[in-house]
């Protein structure tokens, strides 16, 4: 058989050259790199993940996770890689169980004050984001409408499944915690008097608005998930 010649280094590339050399079949692999690079790639390797966002989702039943099982089974040496090196995601919840455990300020002035930062570093953080997306030019320049906006369809099974579980754990702490919650909001002071333990209340109710935020963010989007 004559030599096989392929051009361009990716991901695809890269997997038809190993399939074809481990066939036996003399493969010549030509790649632009490091001759001449682009703004979203960082190294002068083949396979390069140019987006965290590149293999998309494992969820069952989606047309991305068809495609990957087809070529797992077909022997692929980047997905058998890209298994290996998965970072497990849960990430957004993650900050949000942090940032919501940060020790806080008592008192209604302070309380004030907290919410007048929290609104202005959330607003620069969204602007930041913004600004960065449109300027990357990558993937996920195409995806500034439904990073902000959100989308409706671009969940999965698994999302909902994930959803449905953090709603029903948030929904039965909050009730757990009601009778107390609407009494340290209402007159905090006279709770702390009462014995009420105001601040443990206020973290709690804080993680579970920060799951919630978390987990509707992709439906709802960056813009109308903190509201």
């Amino acid at each position: 058989m004559n030599n096989v010649i392929i051009a361009g280094g990716g991901l695809a590339g890269s997997e038809a050259a190993w399939q074809l050399a481990e066939c036996g079949v003399a493969v010549t692999l030509y790649e632009m790199r490091p001759a001449r690079s682009t703004p979203a790639h960082k190294t002068d390797r083949l396979a390069e993940l140019v987006c965290s966002n590149s293999l998309k989702s494992n969820a069952p039943g989606a047309a991305s996770w068809l495609l990957k099982e087809e070529l797992r089974r077909g022997g692929s040496l980047l997905l058998r890689l890209a298994d290996d090196h998965a970072v497990p995601g849960g990430a957004a919840l993650a900050a949000a169980l942090v940032i919501a455990a940060v020790p806080r300020s008592a008192g209604s002035r302070a309380r004030s004050s907290e919410s007048a930062i929290i609104g202005t570093v959330q607003a620069f953080a969204l602007a930041c984001g913004a600004l960065f997306v449109s300027l990357y030019g990558g993937f996920l320049s195409g995806l500034l409408t439904s990073l902000l906006f959100g989308s409706f369809l671009g969940i999965s099974a698994s999302q909902v499944i994930a959803l449905l579980a953090v709603a029903i754990v948030a929904v039965a702490l909050l009730a757990l915690i009601a009778r107390p919650l609407f009494f340290a909001t209402v007159d905090p002071d006279v709770a702390a008097a009462r014995g009420v333990p105001v601040r443990m209340l206020s973290t709690i109710f804080l993680i579970l608005l920060g799951l919630a935020a978390a987990e509707v963010s992709q439906i709802t989007g960056a813009l109308l998930a903190p509201a």
